[in-house]
C-alpha cells in the first residue's frame, strides 16, 4: 500500500494541468456559454458550449510553451456579451490572447496601441492585467500594469484599452506613466524656435539663423520612460531629461527643471489649448542656447490657431506653395507632397525642405528624394519672390557653395517685390 500511494503522488506530480474552466455570457444573447481550454503542445486549445452543452465552437490560442498552465477571465461588455481573455504561462513566458465569440465563432481581438498591435506574448510578470468595470452594466475596460528599473530611475507604467469592435483600443485618457515618481505626458512632436526666427520665417527674409541657433524639442515616450527637452544645434544635441514639474500661472503653463549640473535649467512652458502642444518655452540656464524665448511656429486659422510641426512645414506649407514666374518667361510649380518632413514637387522633381543646412547665401537647400546631390537652393525675398540658385554639393551637404549667378521669380498675379 506504500509502495502503491507513493507511485500515486509520483504520477500525479507529473500529470499535466487540467483544462480551465469559465462560465459568461459571451455573444450577449442572454445565455451563457461554457469555455474549456487546455495547453496542448504549443497550442492551447479553446472549445465553447452553449447552455445545452452543445458544442459552438473550436480554435487553438497562442501558447508560450509545452506544459503551459491556463487561465481564462472575461470582461463584460454588456449587451454585447464578454470579451474572453486566455492566459498561459511557462518557463518565464507568458501569452495572453482575447477573444469576442460572433456569428458562432471566436475572432481575435488585438491588443492595439500607439504604434499598431502590441505581442501576445512577453515574460512572464512583465505585465499584469485585470478587467474593470467602471459601473455596474458598463463597458468594461482591460488595465495592465508593469513596473521596471531603468538608469532613470522606475518606470511604472499603467495602460488601458477598451473595447472598439474589431479590436482592444488604447485608450489614451486613462493610461499614463511614470518614470522616477515623475508622469509623462502626451506631447506634441513639435520644434521650437528663437522668437527672432520665427518672425524672419514668416516675413521670409532672411533664414540664415536656422544654420546656426538650435531649435528645441521635447521628447516624450511613455513605453521607453522618456521625458526630455532636446535642443539640437548645428553641430551637436542635447537632451536634457525633465526631473522636476509645477503648475505655472494658468492650466497651460508649467515651470519645468531639467538637467543637471552645468547643465541645469529652468523652462517655463505654456501648451496650446489641447494640453499636449507646447507653443512656448522661456528658458532659464547657461550657455547661448538658454535665456531666450522658443516659440512654434503657428498660424491663425478659422479662429484657432494651427501649430507647425517644423519651421520646414511651415514653409513649404505657406510660403512655397503656387505657381511662379521668371523675367525670362520660366514657370516653375511648386505643390506639397507632404509633411514632417516637408517635402514638395519642385518643378516636378520630389524634394525635401531643408534649412539647417542651406549653404551661405541662400535660405533654404531643396533635396532631391532619390538620393541624388542637391542642385537647386532658394534665397527668399518675401512671401512672393526668391531667386533660384544652382548649388555644388558634389562633397556632400556640409560642402555646398552656390552658384555666382541665379533666376528670380515672382508669384504668379504679383507684382516684383525685392529687397
Amino acid at each position: 500500500m506504500l509502495i502503491s500511494a507513493a507511485l500515486l503522488l509520483a504520477a500525479s506530480a507529473v500529470a499535466p494541468p487540467g483544462p480551465a474552466v469559465l462560465t459568461a455570457d459571451l455573444d450577449g444573447d442572454g445565455q451563457r456559454e461554457t469555455v474549456r481550454a487546455i495547453a496542448s503542445g504549443s497550442k492551447i486549445k479553446l472549445e465553447v458550449e452553449d447552455a445545452s452543452g452543445k458544442r459552438v465552437t473550436r480554435t487553438n490560442a497562442v501558447s508560450p510553451g509545452k506544459g503551459a498552465e491556463v487561465s481564462l477571465a472575461a470582461g463584460p461588455l454588456g449587451e454585447a456579451g464578454s470579451v474572453l481573455e486566455v492566459a498561459g504561462t511557462v518557463a518565464g513566458r507568458e501569452c495572453r490572447t482575447f477573444w469576442r465569440l460572433r456569428s458562432g465563432k471566436l475572432e481575435g481581438l488585438p491588443l492595439t496601441g500607439t504604434r499598431g498591435r502590441l505581442p501576445e506574448c512577453f515574460s512572464a510578470g512583465e505585465w499584469t492585467g485585470r478587467w474593470k468595470q467602471p459601473e455596474s452594466g458598463a463597458p468594461a475596460y482591460y488595465e495592465r500594469e508593469s513596473v521596471r528599473a531603468t538608469p532613470r530611475g522606475e518606470l511604472h507604467r499603467t495602460q488601458v484599452f477598451r473595447f472598439a469592435g474589431f479590436d482592444l483600443m488604447y485608450d489614451a485618457k486613462r493610461s499614463h506613466s511614470e518614470i522616477a515618481g515623475l508622469s509623462i505626458p502626451d506631447v506634441s512632436p513639435v520644434a521650437l524656435y528663437p522668437k527672432r526666427l520665427v518672425e524672419a520665417l514668416l516675413s521670409c527674409f532672411d533664414l540664415s539663423g536656422f544654420r546656426s541657433r538650435a531649435r528645441m524639442r521635447v521628447v516624450t515616450d511613455p513605453d521607453e520612460g522618456l521625458f526630455d527637452v532636446v535642443l539640437e544645434g548645428p553641430k551637436e544635441k542635447k537632451r536634457l531629461p525633465v526631473t522636476e514639474v509645477k503648475h505655472g500661472g494658468d492650466a497651460q503653463e508649467f515651470l519645468w527643471t531639467v538637467g543637471s549640473g552645468a547643465e541645469r535649467g529652468n523652462m517655463r512652458v505654456r501648451f496650446a489649448l489641447d494640453g499636449r502642444t507646447p507653443v512656448e518655452i522661456a528658458a532659464q540656464g547657461e550657455g547661448p542656447e538658454w535665456n531666450l524665448l522658443y516659440n512654434a511656429v503657428v498660424r491663425r486659422a478659422g479662429g484657432h490657431l494651427e501649430v507647425f510641426a517644423s519651421a520646414e512645414d511651415a514653409l513649404a506649407t505657406q510660403s512655397l506653395l503656387g505657381d511662379w514666374d521668371s523675367k525670362v518667361g520660366s514657370r516653375i510649380q511648386v505643390s506639397l507632397l507632404t509633411t514632417s518632413p516637408a517635402v514638395v514637387s519642385f518643378d516636378k522633381k520630389r524634394v525635401a525642405v531643408n534649412l539647417t543646412q542651406a549653404p551661405s547665401g541662400a535660405d533654404v537647400l531643396l533635396v532631391p528624394q532619390n538620393g541624388s546631390s542637391p542642385r537647386t537652393a532658394l534665397r527668399l525675398r518675401g512671401p512672393n519672390a526668391f531667386t533660384r540658385l544652382p548649388v555644388d554639393c558634389s562633397g556632400g551637404l556640409e560642402t555646398c557653395r552656390i552658384g555666382p549667378t541665379g533666376e528670380e521669380f515672382r508669384r504668379l498675379g504679383t507684382a516684383m517685390n525685392v529687397r
